[in-house]
């Protein structure tokens, strides 16, 4: 370390005067420069204390210990000697938090300063993962957190909690391919919320994607725009994924039997489940189009036949009314109802409707039998009428309390037609 002092000249000695220090005080002032590094052991004892070193002081470190009962050893060198407001620590988890973790650092005299919980900003708990293994997070302490006893307020975003579900979009519009509706689907979104595909938690990070537009081709070969497995689709549902790759920023689709685990393209790790439809028996998919959440079949209508791809009962004298009957246990359907509603559907809507052959028909659906959810019915004339087509009908919608089904019941010597002609999921 050099000292270096300077006076400012406006005061003449003689050669030969002898100096004293109050002839050196009337030179004026004096400037002072320090230049070098200071040790530890240059430090007086006491001049770095709590009071002047802890308020915005910064120290890093990585944990050890467990995930919910973490130790942080900050090495050598400058560290809190005790648990002060405004304390702030780096520190990078070695393993994925737990619930109520607490954190215990080593101070400056290289003790331990005791474990303290962790919470959130507002004095809430931490959950499981929400902050991942090598993650580096910021805490600050708060004497005043968890009911005073003190607490390290973690104030990094941690991971969001999401599960590979629907996403949360805007605008989203999923839709048969208008040049090749058998073998491809478009995907477009304003913007759509992804997740990463983490399969041993529920606890996932997120992205957000906008200006979305993808085709997945079922014909391609597997991967990215196309089945994640399968040369072609068979006779079952596929879930309709948009997938994200974090280290070429591309978004795609994906299309999967797997509503939980689909195989993902190397390099992606984002995904959201926006869709699912089935492919009918001739290895093709079925025409539709989607808004969010809404899911509109298209069946072929020729008079009043439609197509026995979305037709549930045809041809069938319902149980009297009163009586209900589960669709999945219905005998003679055309279509089973678990080939025209997807196990993860939340509602069914379509149209419902009777030609008569006896007075006073009535023909009635519902979510479940007691008590019945979601009830609508439509009632015939009072006279019989019997004629081609729908005597009288109506529109439904009702909730699907057991996955894929719903109940429905009947009265009267009459035709029942229960067309499905879409679902929410």
């Amino acid at each position: 370390m050099a000292l270096t002092i300077s006076a400012i000249p406006n005061k003449q000695f003689a050669p030969t005067e002898t100096l004293t220090i109050a002839k050196l005080n009337l030179l004026g002032t004096m400037t002072l420069s320090v230049s070098g590094t200071a040790s530890s052991g240059d430090l007086a004892t006491g001049a770095v204390t709590s009071s002047k070193a802890q308020a915005g002081a910064f120290f890093f470190g990585t944990t050890a210990g467990t995930s919910t009962a973490y130790t942080l050893d900050l090495g050598a060198g400058l560290r809190p000697d005790s648990l002060a407001d405004g304390v702030t620590l780096r520190a990078k988890l070695h393993t994925a938090m737990g619930v109520a973790a607490t954190l215990n650092p080593t101070g400056s005299s290289g003790s331990a300063l005791g474990a303290k919980a962790i919470r959130r900003p507002g004095d809430v708990i931490v959950s499981a993962n929400d902050f991942d293994s090598n993650q580096i997070v910021d805490f600050t302490y708060n004497t005043s957190y968890n009911s005073s006893a003190g607490a390290w307020v973690a104030q990094t975003t941690e991971a969001v909690p999401s599960p590979a579900i629907v996403a949360d979009s805007r605008n989203l519009v999923v839709k048969s391919n208008s040049v090749s509706p058998s073998s491809k689907v478009d995907v477009t979104a304003d913007a759509i919320l992804l997740v990463d595909n983490i399969s041993d938690t529920d606890y996932h990070r997120s992205i957000l994607r906008t200006s979305v537009s993808v085709t997945i081709d079922t014909q391609a070969s597997n991967g990215a725009n196309a089945l994640d497995s399968g040369s072609q689709v068979a006779n079952t549902w596929y879930y309709v994924y948009v997938i994200f790759n974090p280290t070429t920023g591309t978004t795609a689709g994906l299309m999967s039997t797997s509503a939980t685990a689909p195989t993902m393209p190397s390099g992606y790790t984002y995904l959201a489940l926006v869709s699912c439809i089935r492919c009918n028996s001739t290895n093709s998919l079925r025409k539709f189009w989607q808004t969010q959440r809404r899911l509109h079949l298209a069946p072929a209508v020729s008079g009043a036949s439609f197509d026995a791809e979305v037709t549930f009962i045809t041809a069938f004298t319902g149980p009297n009314i009163g009586t209900w009957v589960a669709a999945s246990a219905a005998s003679g359907p055309t279509q089973a109802i678990s080939a025209l509603l997807p196990p993860i559907a939340k509602t069914a809507f379509g149209i419902m409707g009777e030609t008569e052959t006896s007075a006073s028909s009535t023909i009635a659906v519902a979510g479940d039998d007691d008590p019945l959810y979601g009830f609508q019915a439509a009632v015939g004339a009072t006279n019989a009428a019997a004629s081609y087509g729908f005597t009288f009908g109506a529109p439904f919608e009702v909730p699907l309390l057991t996955s894929q089904d719903f109940y429905w019941s009947g009265q009267g010597t009459a035709v029942n037609r229960i067309v499905i002609l879409g679902y929410t999921i």
